[in-house]
């Protein structure tokens, strides 16, 4: 199979939460984040779609670092990696007033 990036969407969404279940985290320092997100995905699934593509405003909740503090959110977009169905996570920052990009994160 290809593996390609994938803009999350309600069609992928089922795989992505069993991932999820299946233990899976979004935050390889926080294994928790996974039952958080599984939460937000449960709570309006909308949101949470909408909460992985920010790449202008920083909309969403401030990040958790794995000391538990957290941190304001940098604008960015999450890509899902697919090979036929999920298999990772790739979230791109960048710092507000520059084009460039901060961070990569591979999970």
């Amino acid at each position: 199979m290809t593996l390609t990036l994938q803009r999350p969407s309600p069609e992928l969404l089922p795989g992505y939460e069993a991932a999820l279940r299946r233990g899976w985290s979004p935050d390889n320092t926080r294994p928790a984040a996974a039952g958080e997100q599984l939460l937000k995905i449960e709570a309006d699934s909308a949101a949470f779609m909408r909460s992985l593509d920010d790449d202008l405003e920083a909309r969403g909740d401030p990040v958790t670092l794995a000391d538990g503090s957290t941190v304001p959110r940098l604008p960015g977009y999450v890509r899902w990696l697919w090979d036929g169905e999920f298999c990772g996570s790739i979230g791109f920052r960048r710092q507000n007033g520059t084009p460039a990009r901060l961070r990569i994160d591979l999970e």
